[in-house]
């Protein structure tokens, strides 16, 4: 049988305990993911304090899917704009050396 590179962690969120299969050595980044995870729910129950459990962590997954997809959405436009000022630049560069002209960057 081939041993298990994976720990068992418990982590809490709101008062209910979990065991988490981790990889060895990751035991650090499941604490921080598990206590962003604990910060976010508690966020949204101060918000919604008849909500249950589960409605709870359904509404703060939705709420990360949402800034991640924010976040690859900014990032997205952020690449397109830095390539399109790169595509000008190397325009200005390829002009000004074929006329032997400064440019101005």
């Amino acid at each position: 049988m081939k041993p298990s590179n994976e720990n068992s962690q418990t982590i809490t969120l709101l008062g209910k305990n979990f065991q988490i299969k981790c990889p060895e050595g990751k035991e650090e980044e499941l604490e921080t993911a598990a206590k962003f995870l604990q910060y976010k729910m508690l966020e949204m129950h101060k918000q919604n304090t008849k909500a249950d459990y589960d409605h709870i962590a359904t509404l703060t997954a939705l709420n990360i899917a949402y800034e991640v997809m924010s976040n690859e959405n900014y990032k997205e436009n952020f690449v397109n704009e830095i390539s399109d000022r790169i595509v000008t630049l190397q325009e200005k560069i390829r002009k000004a050396l074929a006329s032997n002209e400064t440019i101005d960057v």
